[in-house]
């Protein structure tokens, strides 16, 4: 039962790490020029919308701790998990390179 509470407490700390580069996107994007802004908002939209299902996944993980479904749940989270930490490192770093042109 400690792995899987491990488990879930660093699902949670990269759930608030991506909360917090959500901000820090949405700031970066206040500031960009009206053509521009649109196209890092819509980025944003897409990674919240991403967000979204992971935090969906992540309760119904949770819940699994009780049942007998947890490895199931835990390879679809794994996969989320991947695909979500892509599409933010995609995103952040085009942002940094954006910004620094």
């Amino acid at each position: 039962m400690d792995d899987r509470q491990d488990y879930l407490a660093k699902l949670q700390s990269q759930k608030d790490v991506w909360q917090a580069q959500l901000a820090q996107l949405q700031v970066q994007a206040d500031t960009q020029d009206e053509q521009n802004r649109d196209a890092y908002y819509e980025m944003i939209d897409n990674l919240q919308k991403m967000l979204g299902n992971f935090n969906e996944k992540f309760d119904a993980l949770k819940k699994s701790v009780e049942d007998d479904s947890w490895k199931d749940v835990k390879k679809e989270m794994e996969e989320l998990l991947k695909a979500t930490n892509d599409a933010f490192g995609t995103v952040t770093a085009r942002f940094k390179s954006e910004l620094s042109d």
